[in-house]
């Protein structure tokens, strides 16, 4: 069974990751933020400049993102 902190825990950089990416003064995220929240605020950047990436598309990456977060 998956670790329910580590769960909550990128739940909650994807989430910050898309709120901050629907916010056009933020900068792009450096590689100190982890990968589900740089792959969720490129989600919310392409959106809010009329790009939005296609659902098949983006879910494929949140998967990468998330599996990588999990080996940290």
């Amino acid at each position: 069974m998956p670790d329910l902190d580590v769960i909550a825990v990128t739940d909650a950089e994807f989430a910050a990751g898309y709120r901050d990416g629907r916010d056009p003064n933020n900068p792009e995220p450096s590689g100190n933020r982890s990968h589900s929240y740089r792959h969720s605020f490129m989600v919310g950047r392409a959106e809010i400049e009329g790009k939005p990436i296609p659902a098949e598309t983006s879910r494929r990456s949140a998967d990468e993102a998330e599996m990588k977060d999990a080996t940290l």
